[in-house]
């Protein structure tokens, strides 16, 4: 019965054989069929040389990009900025003129004051604060720290070379022994110093600053640490200004009446912040209390506590605004007051008529304790 199962006749054993040849083959080019179909290889030797040459290039770039993220703190970390920059010291600069040393003490690594100087090599120059945002290792957190504090001169000719410093003082025409305390204008153009340090020397001891020994002059920012070697010998300080006697207390300069010059004048704040005082100063209406700088866009902590004892607010010239009067786009305009916060008392009004006492805006909650203690100053309903 088996043998009648696998019994064939000669047509179908041939069959047999035909389709195992057929299957055989299709097997045999399913495999070899990728090897046959490979593209012929049209690539010159000399475009083979460039196509090499660019990938070695793209892996150099590519382990550049690793070797900075790894000196930066790209590692999915960010930097502190904030941290940093309040443990430092800043101080006044000029982009163009600073050393490695200075700028690493503005808290710039390595790879950013090699970048800074690269740039200043091949013919750069930063002819205004804004300049410093094109070294493109430095971020923009770095840069509005360190904004404040740019101050590049006004020349006509902004661009120097870097390689051939600008010379920092005249040549004197006879040094002469001297207390910097009480020097003159006069006197001190003869030492060879030029008139920008002379100004700022002046603007130091008037605003209630005084050198109690020949290094305090070292202070004064942009004179030349070689020149200063030069005077040191010369410089006479008198007994009476050593730090025994009481320093002369500087004037208080009140923050509402305060022109932009005057507050350039209080050490710890340049151009920048001056500028940003005085708008939000008209933003505001006027400023209450000196600690409402701390509100000024970027303004330190450290440099509120440097001038805190230099400024007051006593509400001189206050600009008040009366809420039965202003529309919800004009409240919103003051910086206390949000949308919904003005849209909350024109439906007051609505309700119980013109607003007779500002309490109210506190007794109906549209404005919390803490924030009805600082508006209260700019709003009134009778004006």
């Amino acid at each position: 019965m088996w043998k009648d199962l696998f019994h064939f006749t000669n047509r179908e054993q041939r069959g047999i054989l035909v389709l195992t040849a057929l299957l055989i083959s299709m097997i045999a080019a399913y495999y070899a069929l990728p090897y046959l179909m490979q593209p012929k290889e049209n690539v010159y030797p000399e475009e083979k040389e460039k196509i090499k040459k660019f990938t070695k290039l793209l892996n150099n770039r590519e382990q550049q990009i690793q070797k900075r993220q790894q000196t930066t703190g790209n590692n999915n970390e960010t930097p502190n900025y904030q941290e940093l920059y309040d443990s430092l010291d800043l101080f006044r600069f000029n982009p163009n003129t600073i050393t490695k040393n200075e700028w690493k003490k503005l808290g710039l690594n390595t790879e950013q004051i090699q970048n800074i100087a690269n740039y200043l090599n091949s013919g750069g120059t930063f002819a205004k604060p804004d300049d410093l945002k094109k070294i493109y290792t430095l971020s923009d957190a770095q840069f509005q720290y360190l904004k404040p504090y740019i101050d590049i001169p006004k020349t006509k000719d902004t661009k120097q070379s870097h390689t051939s410093p600008p010379k920092k003082e005249r040549s004197p025409d006879t040094l002469f022994h001297f207390d910097p305390n009480t020097l003159s204008k006069s006197q001190w153009k003869k030492l060879g110093i030029q008139d920008k340090i002379i100004e700022t020397i002046h603007n130091y001891i008037k605003n209630g600053g005084r050198f109690y020994e020949p290094s305090d002059l070292k202070k004064i920012y942009g004179l030349d640490t070689s020149y200063y070697k030069k005077l040191k010998p010369y410089i006479s300080i008198k007994k009476d200004t050593n730090r025994e006697k009481k320093p002369k207390s500087p004037k208080i300069v009140e923050l509402n009446t305060a022109s932009q010059k005057k507050l350039i004048n209080i050490y710890g704040i340049g151009d920048y912040y001056a500028k940003q005082i005085i708008e939000y100063r008209k933003v505001l209406g006027g400023y209450y209390t000196k600690r409402q700088l701390k509100e000024v866009d970027n303004f330190r902590e450290k440099t509120y506590n440097q001038i805190k004892n230099k400024v007051k607010a006593s509400q001189k010239g206050f600009e008040k605004i009366n809420i039965n009067k202003q529309t919800v786009d004009e409240l919103v305009k003051h910086p206390y007051i949000n949308y919904y916060q003005a849209e909350q008392i024109k439906k007051l009004q609505e309700k119980h008529g013109k607003i007779t006492e500002i309490d109210i805006l506190k007794e109906k909650h549209i404005f919390s304790r803490e924030k009805y203690n600082k508006i209260k100053y700019y709003i009134v309903v009778n004006k």
